[in-house]
């Protein structure tokens, strides 16, 4: 066989020697028909190896896809943790894309700008997860709804609304207190007084959420001395000469509800604070009871966000 031949068919289609030989046999020693065979044999074995890296490619990606649903399924199937439904919702917002709007995304409180495309997923790599999501989601939503969490609730609402009806009608701006004492570091000595939080609701209903929440800490907090020094101010008006170092607290909150009508009275018991008219206690032992049930039940905003984030992560894969 000639060599030659065989080098010039290997130098003009790049096929191996043994393919250009068996070319050249194949072409009864025709170098332009052996130069037709060997690139033949050449473009079927490049479509068959694009077809294996393919194969390896989609297998990988099925792979890794199937890892990430599992770690998905440990987290929120973990009982244990009360932060599982939070965790499952910031790793799908933060990983996939699920076709939010730019508001949607602050909404959802997504901060990553690489996120992978999502399209179906193979039933048996979601269905471990959408199972688990779904129980997850049913026991959720029946503590939220237990009877003895909403009898609690029903029994604090009744009582503010029967304790504020004793100054008039209740309707509009409701305004709720809490009143920490705290034990405070200052440049001067240790200094007890208060960290006072205020804010104002529309309803009842909105007062309880917003005792037991962190909604109160949306205004400023106001420090005050046990004497009635407004220590922020003092702060504020020194220069730098006097300091807030650090608090902590020194004993249990206080909680106080007043109208509108209530706090056009005369001065009341917060005056020094800057509070002006009557206001009403509310039970904190009631209050942190509930707060025990709620945190027991597990669900909130803040879940009902997660909630909705994982749900709409269970639309787009289905």
């Amino acid at each position: 066989m000639d060599i030659k031949l065989i080098k010039e068919i290997r130098t003009q289609t790049g096929a191996s020697f043994g393919d250009c030989k068996k070319a050249l046999t194949q072409g009864n020693g025709d170098l332009q028909k052996a130069i037709e065979i060997a690139s033949s044999m050449l473009e079927a074995q490049m479509g068959q190896e694009n077809e294996e890296a393919n194969a390896q490619t989609q297998e990988g990606a099925i792979n890794q896809l199937k890892s990430e649903f599992d770690t998905l399924t440990e987290i929120i199937s973990d009982k244990t943790d009360p932060n599982s439904l939070r965790k499952v919702a910031e790793l799908i917002s933060n990983k996939y894309d699920l076709g939010l709007t730019e508001e949607e995304k602050k909404k959802y409180y997504v901060t990553s700008t690489l996120l992978s495309p999502l399209e179906s997923v193979p039933e048996d790599i979601k269905s471990g997860f959408i199972g688990s999501f779904n129980e997850h989601k049913k026991q959720l939503l029946h503590s939220a709804n237990s009877p003895e969490l909403k009898n609690l609730e029903t029994k604090i609402q009744d009582s503010i609304n029967k304790r504020l009806q004793n100054h008039g009608a209740v309707d509009g701006q409701i305004d709720c207190l809490r009143i920490d004492p705290m034990l405070f570091s200052t440049t001067v000595d240790l200094t007890k007084g208060y960290n006072i939080l205020s804010t104002d609701c529309k309803s009842i209903n909105e007062v309880i959420e917003t005792l037991f929440s962190d909604s109160l800490y949306d205004d400023v907090i106001l420090r005050y001395s046990e004497n009635g020094t407004d220590l922020n101010q003092l702060f504020d008006e020194s220069n730098g000469t006097f300091n807030l170092e650090n608090e902590s607290p020194d004993g249990n909150s206080s909680y106080y509800v007043a109208t509108a009508a209530m706090k056009s009275l005369a001065d009341g018991p917060f005056e020094q604070y800057g509070f002006k008219g009557q206001w009403v206690e509310v039970d904190a032992q009631e209050l942190d009871k509930l707060t025990a049930l709620k945190s027991k039940s597990n669900i909130g905003s803040s879940d009902n966000l997660f909630l909705k984030i994982i749900e709409l992560f269970v639309q787009k894969i289905q």
